[in-house]
């Protein structure tokens, strides 16, 4: 019975681990690029929810904007997003540049502020 249970056990712990590297596709995204794609998304998002865009620009301003911007088309995009979604290292290294570049976007936004004023 020991026996059973001990290969029972061991046989969930080496079907459970994933021996295969998630390949890349064929079109993927740079990640320098993947970056800039990104940053733009998440900038058109919030001017979107925010309400600073404004309602003529909303078309102009649609998901095909960055897509033509980059010359990549939305199933490379996809594509890409799941591959770095599957290699977390990666694109946790993309979002902290993310982060970086939008707190310096903030930062000079700030500093227009204070001029303004």
């Amino acid at each position: 019975m020991k026996n059973t249970l001990f290969l029972l056990i061991i046989f969930l712990f080496f079907s459970c681990t994933q021996q295969d590297k998630v390949k890349p596709p064929e079109d993927l995204i740079p990640s320098d690029l993947m970056e800039e794609v990104l940053l733009d998304m998440h900038l058109l998002k919030s001017m979107r929810s925010s309400g600073y865009a404004l309602k003529g620009y909303n078309s102009m301003l649609g998901d095909g904007y960055f897509l033509e911007k980059y010359c990549i088309d939305s199933m490379q995009l996809v594509n890409s997003k799941n591959y770095y979604a599957q290699s977390p290292r990666e694109y946790l290294l993309i979002y902290k540049q993310i982060e970086k570049r939008l707190l310096a976007l903030k930062d000079s936004v700030a500093e227009l502020d204070i001029i303004a004023k």
